[in-house]
């Protein structure tokens, strides 16, 4: 619409801008843009997944980058003629494992959308090192050289493994907190210890579904959910999308959505619990639950 606008604002007629700007060239131009984003060497050796939601670690590549020789060595020798099976097959399996992710109105590297291509590009890999290691074997005569090219290689590959878990378990924890939910099982245990003394407990929304949380963590009767979540079903009918986009659906004394301060912040016999944005300032906190590198996840408040 924007681009529309913008030729007709300069002089062109509004049925030839059309012509130009519409949603088939929109959802055309989307797609290959999304498409070969997860063809680029960003996505698979230095940037990676664009969001750390399941688990991924953004701003790292979703191969090694030693990888990078292995499949260039692959698919120069393919293009050679070498044989090997299978191969079309899964350069094919990686081709149509794009599509689903790239008709999605994401800007790409949602890695977790394009998992299904992983083993294909592993096999391509693995043809890659074993011809490496062919010609190394078969090729260098020199037993030093060659001793020392087999080292080189299981150097670089014990190297990225280490940064790799290093990244993994000291880094991303700290980075990808908020993106995995981090505080949710501290926020559970501690109402879990004190739920008694209030009649009702109002968990926003931001703590994504939250009702999952409560009922995993607490080890909730699957019979007494279900017989909770009947009544949930209302938020089709109220056109929303998703269960948390509903204001005011129970568990228990549980009560999921939105936090109106103004109103809740003079209530009694109630707790509230919340991202630190949702709160007042200068509100009196019971609890707060941090994040590993220290700062606020969520504010416990008793009114």
């Amino acid at each position: 619409a924007d681009r529309r606008y913008e030729a007709v604002l300069i002089g062109m007629p509004d049925i030839v801008s059309k012509a130009f700007s519409n949603k088939l060239t929109y959802v055309a131009k989307t797609f290959v843009n999304n498409y070969l984003s997860y063809l680029s060497p960003n996505f698979f050796f230095t940037q990676g997944a664009g969001e750390a939601t399941y688990g991924m670690i953004s701003g790292r590549g979703v191969l090694y980058t030693f990888e990078i020789f292995f499949q260039v060595i692959c698919l120069y020798s393919f293009i050679k003629g070498r044989k090997f099976k299978g191969i079309k097959f899964f350069l094919f399996w990686i081709l149509i494992a794009l599509i689903p992710a790239a008709l999605t109105k994401s800007t790409g590297y949602a890695a977790n959308r394009v998992a299904i291509m992983m083993p294909s590009i592993q096999i391509i890999s693995a043809y890659g090192a074993i011809i490496l290691v062919e010609y190394i074997t078969k090729s260098i005569h020199n037993k030093l050289v060659k001793n020392i090219s087999y080292i080189g290689i299981l150097f670089v590959l014990i190297i990225s493994v280490t940064t790799f878990f290093e990244d993994y378990i000291y880094h991303a924890p700290i980075h990808s907190a908020g993106s995995m939910s981090f505080g949710t099982r501290e926020v559970v245990k501690y109402i879990s210890s004190i739920e008694e003394k209030y009649e009702e407990i109002r968990v926003s929304r931001t703590l994504s579904v939250p009702q999952i949380w409560f009922a995993f963590y607490k080890h909730w009767d699957p019979k007494d959910y279900q017989k909770y979540s009947k009544d949930w079903i209302v938020y089709e009918q109220k056109g929303y999308s998703y269960i948390d986009q509903y204001d005011g659906y129970r568990l228990g004394k549980y009560i999921f959505g939105h936090l109106d301060m103004n109103t809740l912040i003079r209530s009694e016999n109630i707790l509230i619990v919340g991202k630190p944005s949702e709160f007042l300032p200068k509100i009196s906190v019971q609890k707060t639950i941090y994040y590993p590198n220290g700062s606020p996840a969520y504010f416990i408040v008793a009114p």
